[in-house]
C-alpha cells in the first residue's frame, strides 16, 4: 500500500492534494491516510523507522480516545467501578497479540487512524444524546469525526450501526425508547453513510475491479462465519498460535470438513446458553451491547458479504471488536465473583496476581509477534 502510493513522492501542493482525494488505490478510498503517509514521507522519505514511530503513538493515542469513551459508555450502563474497568480493558487491549499486524505492519496504518475518529465521534455521539444543552455542537463533532473516520478507512461506514444499537439499548435499560429522538440521531449519520457505502463499492468496482481471490458460494461462506467467530472469540481469551497468514481450509469446488460443521454447531449451543444464563444477571443489555459491539465490527469479515479475502481471518480485523470481548469478559468477572475494584478495597488481590499475569503474558507474546514482523517488508 505504502510503496504502492506514487502521489506520497509529489509533495504537499494543491493539485497533488486534489489528487490524492480522486484517486483509488488498490480498490480502496482511504485519502487522508495518503496524507499521513506522505506527511511522514517528508521527515526521510521511506525510512520505515517513523512509519513505526507514528504508528505506535497512534494506537497510544488511541488508548486515551478509548479510555475516555468506555468510561462515559460503561457509566451510561450503570457499571460499578466504571474508571478501573476501562482502564484494565484499554490495558489489555493496547497490548494485546491481536492488535500487534494493526500497529507494526505500516500498509494497516488505516486501521488505527480510522479508529482514532471512530472512537471520538462514538464519544461526541454519546454526549449529544445525554447533553441537551449542548446538543448542536456535541453533533456537529460527531459528524466531523465520523466524515474523518471514513476518509481514512471505507470501514467507517458501520458506526451508524453501532450508534443506533447502543441508543437503542440504551434507552430499553431506561424504560423508555424515544423513537422520535433516535430518528432524528441517526437518520443523518445513515444518510452519510449510504453516501460513503456508494463510493466504497466505487472503489471496489473501480476498473473492473478484479482480484486473485478465491469465490465461495453462500453455503461454504456460512460455514467460514462460524469458523471465523469461533477463531476471534477464543484467541480475544488465550491468543495461541497467531500466524501472519491463515489460508481458506478448502477450495472452492471442495466439500465442507466435519470440523466445521463440529465449531457451527459448539458455537450455536455456546450462544443460546450463554444468552439463557446472562438474562438474569444485572449487565444482560450491557453483555447484549458488548457482543453486537464485537459482532458489528467484525461483519465485513465474516464471509457473509462476499467481499474479496486472502485469507479466512486477519488479526487486523479485530482492532476494534476486541475492545467489545474483553469489555464484555471483565465486565462479566467482576459481577460473578462480586469484586469491588476500588482503589481502597485491597481484598482483591487473587484478581489483581491473575490480571497482572495475564497482561504479562499477553505483553511477551506481543513482543515476539513484533519480532516475527521485523524482516517483512512495510
Amino acid at each position: 500500500m505504502l510503496l504502492d502510493e506514487v502521489l506520497i513522492q509529489q509533495g504537499l501542493n494543491f493539485e497533488n492534494f486534489i489528487a490524492i482525494f480522486s484517486n483509488i488505490n488498490n480498490l480502496q478510498y482511504s485519502p487522508l491516510n495518503t496524507i499521513y503517509y506522505l506527511l511522514i514521507y517528508q521527515i526521510n522519505g521511506y525510512d520505515a523507522y517513523y512509519y513505526h514511530l507514528f504508528s505506535i503513538l497512534v494506537h497510544l493515542l488511541n488508548g486515551l480516545a478509548l479510555f475516555k469513551l468506555l468510561n462515559l459508555l460503561f457509566s451510561c450502563f450503570n457499571i460499578n467501578n466504571t474508571q478501573i474497568i476501562s482502564y484494565i480493558v484499554v490495558l489489555i487491549w493496547l497490548i494485546h497479540p491481536l492488535n500487534v499486524e494493526s500497529v507494526v505492519w505500516i500498509s494497516a496504518s488505516k486501521i488505527p487512524l480510522f479508529s482514532f475518529f471512530y472512537f471520538i465521534s462514538f464519544y461526541y455521539y454519546i454526549k449529544s444524546f445525554l447533553d441537551k444543552k449542548k446538543f448542536a455542537i456535541n453533533y456537529s463533532l460527531c459528524i466531523i469525526a465520523f466524515i474523518f473516520s471514513f476518509l481514512f478507512k471505507e470501514q467507517a461506514v458501520i458506526i451508524p450501526v453501532t450508534f443506533f444499537i447502543f441508543s437503542l439499548i440504551f434507552q430499553i435499560q431506561s424504560t423508555s425508547v424515544r423513537y422520535r429522538t433516535l430518528f432524528f440521531l441517526i437518520t443523518p449519520l445513515f444518510i452519510i453513510s449510504i453516501i460513503f457505502i456508494s463510493a466504497t463499492l466505487f472503489a471496489l468496482s473501480y476498473e473492473g475491479g478484479g482480484h486473485p481471490f478465491d469465490k465461495y458460494p453462500l453455503e461454504k461462506r456460512l460455514f467460514f462465519s462460524f469458523y471465523s467467530l469461533g477463531f476471534y472469540i477464543f484467541n480475544s481469551y488465550l491468543p495461541l498460535e497467531l500466524k501472519y497468514h491463515y489460508a481458506f481450509p478448502i477450495k472452492p469446488d471442495q466439500s465442507v470438513p466435519i470440523n466445521l460443521y463440529v465449531i457451527a454447531i459448539s458455537l450455536i449451543i455456546l450462544f443460546i446458553s450463554a444468552n439463557k444464563y446472562l438474562k438474569k444477571t444485572k449487565y444482560y443489555l450491557t453483555y447484549i451491547f458488548m457482543f453486537l459491539f464485537f459482532v458489528i465490527h467484525l461483519a465485513l469479515c465474516l464471509h457473509i458479504i462476499p467481499l474479496p479475502r486472502a485469507s479466512i481471518v486477519a488479526d487486523r480485523y479485530m482492532y476494534l471488536a476486541l475492545i467489545g470481548s474483553i469489555s464484555f469478559i471483565i465486565i462479566f468477572i467482576t459481577e460473578y465473583f462480586k469484586l469491588d475494584l476500588s482503589l481502597k478495597n485491597r481484598s482483591n488481590y487473587i484478581f489483581t496476581l491473575i490480571l497482572c499475569l495475564f497482561i504479562i503474558g499477553l505483553a511477551g507474546f506481543s513482543y515476539t509477534l513484533v519480532e516475527s514482523w521485523f524482516y517483512r517488508q512495510i
